[in-house]
């Protein structure tokens, strides 16, 4: 274990240029998906009430992820400004996504059996899920209705699985353009991805997933805008061009951008208006700060035992809603009391997960395709 927590957080390196450190965007993972299972499991909330509207903003977490994909992958592959070689890229991200995500969807069967067997039955039920199962296993569960998704969460990974087939060919586009032409693409894309929601939504209150996959890509295409971005600033000698000063007026804007869309989160919601997607910009802003700044809470992200947390967040976003439906068959939901244990669950589950089946199972798959990455294990879990 030790050997894993030793190649865990080796510094990562590029031969062109210092690659910001990630330690910061690493422990960020951990509270964007503690917000996720938050999210989902509102024990003893009362609806309506201020927590409920914080924790109805949970699933912008999502976006956070997908940007913060396009950021780091850019930043791993694009930087040293080599090309990316498909085969052993998409090598990479399916050992890092693949092997837990589907033992997820399996877990989660049972459970997704027996709500369906009051309404179908038990063999019809045992068919229906056996369907969804062989359509997950080829991640194409993001073109099901959302409660017919076994192990909810997921939809978001056959998502990401569109953005890495695209980035060996979309990445590299996009890091060929100037800073004018950034900024240019990052504001349309910004209003392209909540327009083309909205518009969506109005002409159909409930879609399924992969039609808001445009506005998905052009998140993804951000994060990959901001690290070419933070690229040019390097090479034209301003590395360290945000003072503290101005990092923490960024980040108070952030913090403010963010209660103004939880406090406006019943509006947004009438208008068809996605709080993910509407907070595009403060997760910008973070990603930029974690990135590239040591103010305060940049530097409380950087512990040790939060990174690891982060790293184990693949974890812990994929098995809480498997282990809440566990904790349901026991009658253990819906109590206060009851909830530090069921979080200690998932989130000692997560560890467990990524010490002792992620690493070894990803060096297995790398290893047995004789497949060399750039992502140390830290960055391929940050990309998720």
């Amino acid at each position: 274990m030790s050997d894993v927590l030793t190649s865990t957080h080796k510094s990562v390196t590029v031969n062109a240029l210092s690659r910001p450190k990630i330690h910061a965007l690493t422990s960020a993972r951990f509270f964007a998906a503690l917000y996720v299972v938050f999210f989902h499991t509102r024990w003893g909330v009362t609806g309506g009430s201020a927590p409920d509207r914080l924790l109805s903003v949970g699933y912008s977490s999502v976006v956070f992820f997908f940007l913060l994909s396009g950021y780091i992958l850019a930043t791993v592959y694009l930087r040293a400004g080599k090309s990316v070689a498909p085969r052993g890229f998409y090598i990479a991200r399916f050992a890092r996504i693949y092997p837990l995500y589907i033992v997820s969807v399996f877990a989660d069967a049972p459970f997704a059996i027996a709500v369906r067997i009051a309404k179908y039955g038990l063999w019809a039920a045992i068919a229906r899920v056996s369907a969804l199962l062989a359509c997950s296993s080829f991640m194409m569960q993001m073109w099901f209705h959302m409660d017919a998704v076994v192990n909810i969460p997921t939809w978001s990974l056959a998502i990401e699985t569109v953005f890495y087939l695209s980035f060996p060919f979309l990445g590299p586009l996009l890091w060929k353009l100037d800073k004018r032409s950034l900024a240019v693409s990052g504001v349309l894309l910004y209003i392209f991805s909540v327009l083309a929601h909205s518009i969506l939504i109005r002409y159909d209150p409930d879609p399924v997933s992969g039609l808001f996959l445009p506005s998905y890509i052009a998140t993804f295409a951000i994060g990959i805008l901001v690290a070419r971005w933070q690229t040019l600033l390097e090479q034209e000698g301003k590395k360290n061009h945000l003072s503290d000063g101005w990092a923490w007026v960024v980040f108070c804007g952030a913090c403010l951008g963010f209660a103004t869309v939880v406090y406006y989160s019943p509006w947004l919601l009438q208008k068809g208006i996605h709080f993910g997607l509407c907070l595009t910009p403060v997760f910008t802003a973070l990603i930029w700060l974690l990135s590239s700044t040591q103010i305060l809470p940049v530097r409380l992200l950087t512990a040790k035992w939060l990174v690891i947390l982060g790293e184990a967040s693949y974890g812990l976003y994929l098995v809480h809603l498997p282990v809440n439906h566990l904790f349901k068959q026991f009658h253990l939901t819906g109590s206060r009391v009851n909830y530090p244990l069921y979080l200690a669950t998932c989130i000692g589950l997560s560890l467990l997960s990524f010490y002792f089946f992620e690493t070894p199972v990803r060096r297995w798959i790398l290893h047995r395709f004789h497949a060399r990455t750039r992502e140390t294990m830290e960055a391929a879990s940050a990309a998720q």
